[in-house]
């Protein structure tokens, strides 16, 4: 690998890499000095050396004009380190993060936008999604959709705090014991809703999670098919609450 490649792999560009192997090579250098070894304009020197300062790669110093001496070469492997701990930062805060572009993608294109989830960090995504849309939720869910008592005491918790409201078609309403003003319960027999998948109507999204043998989940961002569903929802709730008048 020859010297170029190997300072760049710090994360330096192509001209900052030669005014580096430049400084090396010199000991001491102006930027007007260093403008024609490395075949760049003086303006443009002045901001490569600045910036190799920056990344503690370079010192300035003032005689009788300003120049500078290069730093230690292991000062690459510190900015190499400093580099990827940014990187592992920042890949994290996408991740966290990257629902809000993709609300805004699948809201302005016509695709079908989809996400996929697998095991409990996709219910606990799922509850997330909720609470960061501040949108009210219609959730149709039965006992065999088991949730653990602290995630769900938690996203209960967390809705009464935002205030979010939350109507809930369940044949089990101690399911939701944790319930408050906030929550809406309508009754139902569990034939009527004989499986073990919990859906999720919010904003324009419809989420699914799948109690089954593998537990999946998967949130459907697409506002006619989210509409659709809460006709569905306002339909049973309709009929259930007619049929058994709520207390």
């Amino acid at each position: 690998m020859d010297r170029i490649s190997l300072i760049k792999k710090a994360g330096l560009s192509e001209a900052q890499a030669k005014a580096y192997l430049a400084l090396i090579q010199n000991g001491k250098l102006s930027p007007a000095r260093l403008s024609k070894l490395i075949n760049e304009n003086r303006t443009n020197c002045y901001a490569l050396l600045d910036k190799l300062e920056k990344y503690h790669l370079a010192t300035k110093t003032k005689d009788k004009r300003t120049s500078y001496r290069p730093t230690h070469p292991s000062n690459l492997e510190a900015l190499a380190e400093e580099r990827r701990r940014t990187f592992s930062q920042n890949e994290k805060f996408i991740k966290d993060n990257i629902s809000t572009l993709l609300d805004t993608y699948y809201a302005h294109n016509e695709a079908l936008g989809a996400r996929t989830y697998q095991g409990l960090d996709g219910v606990k995504e799922i509850y997330d999604d909720i609470i960061r849309s501040g949108n009210s939720c219609y959730r149709i869910c039965n006992n065999q959709a088991q949730v653990p008592t602290e995630l769900l005491q938690d996203f209960y918790l967390r809705l009464s705090q935002k205030n979010i409201e939350i109507f809930l078609l369940t044949p089990n309403p101690k399911a939701a014991s944790t319930a408050s003003a906030n929550v809406h319960i309508t009754s139902m027999p569990e034939s009527a809703f004989p499986a073990s998948t919990e859906i999720n109507i919010y904003g324009d999204k419809l989420a699914f999670i799948n109690y089954g043998e593998t537990q999946s989940s998967a949130i459907i961002m697409s506002p006619a098919i989210a509409h659709a569903m809460k006709l569905v929802f306002n339909t049973l709730q309709n009929h259930w609450q007619d049929n058994h008048p709520q207390d």
